[in-house]
């Protein structure tokens, strides 16, 4: 009897140590997308994207509407035309708009690699915050909130972090860096 309740002393213990050791660690949650979303720099950058997309659409619009009009202008002139001046306009056509087409696709990426920079600035700032944030809550770790599957909205700090951010960083400048 006494080998028995020694027993289930030893493994009540090695099943209780764990929680033990877990109850005394601290993992916070960062919801980064959140901060973005929510802080001064973040909407800022969100602004300048949307807006260098909407003048890159506003360009391929406008490349559209030429190159139809220029179609349909040389469909009209088709019966006056020889075949082969015919077909090295088309031609010419072809390579206007996979020109047009290169240029926007650079622009595009160009905004992604400014969009890149704007959140490197964003979480170069946030880094020290984090890191004081765990100090004050005596964290071990800070997990995005992505690769949390069930967690206590005690332990989420992504309001606390937006609010010392904005202290710190209210807008970037999303551009792409120079090479």
């Amino acid at each position: 009897m006494l080998k028995k309740l020694a027993i289930f002393s030893f493994v009540l213990f090695l099943f209780s140590a764990p929680q033990q050791v877990f109850a005394q660690s601290n993992v916070l949650i960062l919801n980064i997308e959140k901060l973005f979303a929510d802080s001064k720099a973040g909407k800022s950058m969100i602004s300048q994207v949307q807006k260098k997309q909407e003048a890159i659409k506003s360009q391929r619009d406008k490349a559209q509407k030429e190159l139809s009009d220029k179609v349909q202008k040389l469909d009209s002139q088709k019966t006056m035309m020889a075949p082969d001046a015919l077909q090295a306009k088309a031609d010419e056509l072809k390579l206007e708009e996979i020109a047009k087409n290169q240029e926007l696709q650079q622009e595009l990426r160009k905004i992604d690699a400014g969009l890149a920079a704007a959140r490197a600035e964003i979480l170069k700032s946030l880094s020290p915050i984090l890191k004081d944030i765990m100090t004050e809550k005596s964290a071990i770790a800070i997990l995005e909130r992505s690769a949390v599957l069930i967690g206590s909205p005690d332990v989420d700090i992504t309001d606390i972090a937006t609010k010392r951010l904005d202290g710190v960083l209210s807008s970037v400048k999303v551009e792409a860096p120079a090479k």
